[in-house]
């Protein structure tokens, strides 16, 4: 992965300090190479990120090394030329030394108290770029943002980044807010936060500072619904319409059912949940609908749709499809006996397959080649026999075999019209088949 070489851009989320900044612009400009490329390596980004903190903690902390400049204000250990690795191992042997990280001293005006909870824990706004870094190094995790920001809003609290610290005032959990919209919450290690962290330390915040999710799953274990209300994932109503996407992954292992008649206008995504039995009736997502990798699933209740591709692969337990349910551009389902049986019009997607699904045609006429489509047909053409229509064609004086040949044609037909439409729509589906994909992460850079 390559990193944007925006230094300003970069020293100015590592300190508030318009000095400190300009210092580590300064010394990044000394150490690396100058090149063409508009973009730092990997190694280099690594070092240059310890570097910089070296930099700011001796910068809290006094370092004698720090004050100790040249006529250009850089300190003088950048004068002995060491290059970027050799200034990098005088600032990793300070990292080790103190434990692996190296995090800024607190300083009067760092935070900013904001709420106090029954239980003790307080959440306070991290009011600088050093407050920030503490604690994130603490919490070995820093939230997400979504919005455009520029230098200073930080400190004016445009963005905010508000800590929630246990009554010992250790970080538990960050969140990040644009103005009074949160982007995100993570807890140790960038897990997302348990129902009760969320229940206990979060809702309470956004209520008390009157805060909404940027997104309807930016607060996790929530959605934001269309009326308004906050949900917990776990206690969604019957009839519940979302208007966005809802990206619940496996951030809610809790999950154990979705409500029936749930709308969702956007895309739906739910993948390694072991507490899901079942897709509920009318389920509805209007981008897309995946929901994989959910070992405890056995049933699609009736009516559920999605108008784009949509995926149920690697639920492996999944055997029944009740009526109504629609899937016009297709669906990627498990591998297994039922299904095949069930909709025998299938293709292969690896260790899946996948089948064009329509109200009130489960199963699906089987196709004319494979031999699957061959087994059903003649399934199919054995019912006919028994039809009131083959009664008919043989008492008008034709044979049972004339009969049987006419409908086979007749069936051959229509299959094969069917075919040409699913081959159509296999077409459109793999041109398309982002649309149940795993959201995209932003690329890391600086």
């Amino acid at each position: 992965m390559l990193f944007f070489k925006n230094i300003e851009g970069f020293a100015e989320r590592r300190s508030s300090s318009p000095e400190v900044r300009r210092i580590v612009a300064q010394a990044i400009n000394s150490l690396v190479p100058q090149r063409d490329q508009e973009y730092f390596f990997p190694d280099e980004m690594t070092k240059i990120r310890d570097i910089s903190d070296w930099i700011v903690c001796a910068s809290r902390s006094g370092s004698d090394w720090y004050a100790d400049r040249m006529d250009d204000g850089l300190p003088r250990v950048f004068a002995a030329r060491l290059g970027l690795e050799g200034v990098w191992r005088i600032a990793h042997s300070a990292l080790e030394a103190n434990g692996g990280s190296l995090l800024p001293p607190y300083r009067e005006g760092d935070e900013e108290e904001v709420h106090t909870f029954a239980d003790g824990y307080r959440a306070v706004r991290l009011a600088t770029w050093e407050a920030v870094a503490r604690d994130s190094g603490k919490l070995k995790a820093s939230p997400s943002t979504e919005g455009v920001f520029v230098d200073g809003d930080l400190e004016t609290g445009k963005l905010g980044l508000i800590s929630v610290r246990d009554a010992s005032n250790e970080p538990v959990l960050m969140l990040s807010v644009n103005r009074l919209a949160v982007c995100d919450v993570v807890a140790w290690n960038r897990k997302p936060p348990t129902r009760q962290m969320v229940k206990d330390h979060v809702m309470p915040l956004v209520e008390a500072r009157g805060l909404a999710p940027m997104k309807v799953d930016s607060i996790p274990g929530t959605v934001l619904a269309a009326d308004g209300m906050i949900y917990d994932l776990c206690e969604l109503p019957d009839g519940v319409v979302i208007n966005g996407d809802l990206h619940i992954m496996n951030k809610c292992p809790d999950l154990e059912r979705l409500p029936d008649d749930m709308t969702v206008n956007g895309t739906l995504i739910i993948w390694q949940n072991n507490r899901l039995t079942e897709v509920p009736r009318n389920l509805r997502a209007t981008e897309g609908l995946g929901i994989t990798g959910c070992p405890n699933i056995t049933v699609v209740r009736q009516g559920v749709s999605c108008p784009e591709f949509s995926s149920f692969a690697g639920c492996r337990n999944l055997k029944a499809f009740e009526g109504g349910c629609d899937f016009p551009k297709g669906v990627e389902l498990p591998d297994n006996k039922e299904l095949r049986s069930l909709f025998p019009m299938f293709e292969r997607r690896g260790d899946d397959i996948s089948a064009v699904v329509r109200p009130s045609t489960i199963p699906l006429p089987a196709a004319v080649k494979g031999l699957a489509g061959r087994i059903a047909r003649t399934v199919a053409v054995a019912k006919d026999i028994a039809s009131p229509g083959i009664v008919s064609r043989t008492r008008k004086g034709g044979s049972l075999l004339e009969a049987l040949s006419d409908i086979a044609d007749e069936r051959d037909a229509r299959l094969l019209s069917v075919q040409a439409e699913m081959d159509d729509e296999l077409e459109r589906r793999n041109a398309a088949t982002a649309a149940v994909a795993t959201p995209s992460t932003n690329k890391q850079g600086i």
